[in-house]
């Protein structure tokens, strides 16, 4: 597995880890979110998971547990997640509320609205003392806790990984739509409503991006472009690959792999197209929007020249953070001038190393940092129709840093592009949307 092949501790990831969630939040869209998003992660990189589960019937009819453990034997089918407890399990709960019991689990994944908050053995983060009052999302739309839930998710999947390899996370409540880590609750609500989508790239973001546009429900015509195809390595920060995807049905390898293409669109019901961008686009219509989540064969250059009037895109890097990325021409710089194909692959999918302090450790594989950037970008989608957050001012770059440090864990940056030489000029642009006119061209206006 690629997790340790790039520095993470066997050791660290075979200790007992126990994930449940109380019978309240089990029964809400929001919970259920928030728990199925762990199996996800947790699954993929941890090697002796316990699931707590009670038996809710979800709106398929199947109950989440019987969804949880298919979902985990699809990802890691050698474990087995209803074996007794162990007396030094590492706990995880998912609740609509900050647990009270005593001892405190090791890591609480909690939410209020579009906030996402994750306490540490019972502590919470500065700005979230036991005095202030959190709003009772019993009595409150299911639906506008989702985004929260979810944030919480990847906060969660983070500090367990850190807190299994001796590290100390901080406690931290982040809100993924204003962008900030404070006590604000401001959410946004499916479903993604952009117009055509064309995802490039079917890797561990766009599988993310897919998994959670799938969660809060889309319109439009959204397709993958992909030209890879999915292997074994691949299943340790795909959200929603399996090891069957990788030709390893059963864990065995008596299959055939997918196209990673297939495997993403799959997520969210979207069209696969397993090609090359450079071949894909000889046939494909002109978008809506692109979202530039390959760097293979220099993709970025190539959609950067392109002329589009905005182009969106999330990476990860290799200091634990998930990223979300603005280019607007003549405002911003593009995606080949922020992240160069010809630099040291310091932007690679979902890869930090497992001990951030120690400058020697290798790089690794990390499901919940493709989690966090496909998580930011489709809150971005979420809100561009709405109150388009994303395009507002000069910031055109943020930061989350997972690896949930003291200080704020939300940073931004300001690139300028007056000097990108990708960017068409204004006159060519018009021409280009007026033969083929689309959603955001208007945009610069």
């Amino acid at each position: 597995m690629r997790t340790f092949q790039y520095g993470a501790d066997s050791a660290a990831l075979a200790k007992p880890v126990a994930l449940s969630i109380d019978p309240a939040s089990a029964a809400s869209r929001p919970g259920q979110v928030a728990f199925l998003a762990l199996v996800e992660m947790l699954f993929r990189v941890h090697r002796n998971v316990r699931l707590d589960v009670p038996q809710v019937v979800l709106s398929t009819g199947e109950t989440l547990r019987d969804a949880s453990l298919r979902t985990a034997a699809a990802i890691d089918p050698f474990q087995d997640p209803v074996h007794e407890p162990a007396d030094d399990e590492h706990t995880v709960i998912v609740s609509s509320h900050p647990v009270t019991a005593s001892p405190s689990p090791d890591v609480t994944a909690t939410w209020s609205g579009g906030r996402g908050e994750v306490s540490i053995r019972g502590a919470r983060a500065d700005k979230l003392d036991a005095s202030q009052p959190d709003r009772n999302t019993a009595d409150a739309s299911q639906e506008r806790d989702v985004l929260g839930a979810a944030t919480s998710a990847c906060l969660a999947a983070a500090a367990l990984f850190t807190l299994v390899h001796d590290g100390w996370p901080t406690p931290a409540a982040i809100n993924l739509l204003t962008l900030s880590a404070d006590a604000n609750t401001d959410t946004a609500v499916g479903p993604i409503d952009v117009g055509n989508i064309l995802v490039v790239g079917g890797g561990a973001v766009g599988h993310a991006l897919t998994y959670w546009a799938n969660i809060f429900g889309i319109r439009g015509g959204w397709a993958v472009i992909d030209g890879d195809t999915c292997e074994l390595h691949n299943t340790n920060r795909c959200m929603g690959m399996t090891v069957a995807d990788a030709g390893w049905p059963e864990g065995a390898p008596t299959g055939r792999a997918r196209p990673k293409a297939e495997s993403a669109a799959e997520n969210c019901s979207a069209r696969s197209i397993p090609l090359w961008y450079r071949d894909a686009m000889r046939h494909e219509a002109r978008a809506d929007l692109i979202l530039v989540l390959a760097n293979e064969q220099g993709v970025r250059e190539s959609i950067a020249s392109q002329g589009e009037p905005l182009l969106l895109h999330a990476t990860t890097s290799s200091q634990w953070t998930a990223e979300l990325h603005r280019h607007i021409p003549d405002r911003d710089d593009c995606p080949a001038c922020r992240i160069p194909s010809h630099s040291r692959a310091s932007f690679a999918c979902a890869e930090g190393p497992a001990r951030p302090a120690d400058p020697a450790s290798s790089d690794a594989a990390l499901p919940f940092l493709s989690a966090g950037a496909g998580l930011m970008l489709c809150v971005a989608l979420l809100d561009l129709d709405k109150n388009a957050r994303i395009l507002r001012g000069r910031t055109n770059h943020w930061r989350l840093h997972l690896e949930l440090p003291a200080g704020s864990p939300i940073q931004e940056a300001i690139h300028r592009g007056t000097s990108c030489p990708h960017h068409l000029k204004p006159s060519v642009r018009r021409s280009l949307y007026v033969a083929n006119p689309r959603r955001w061209d208007d945009l610069p206006n």
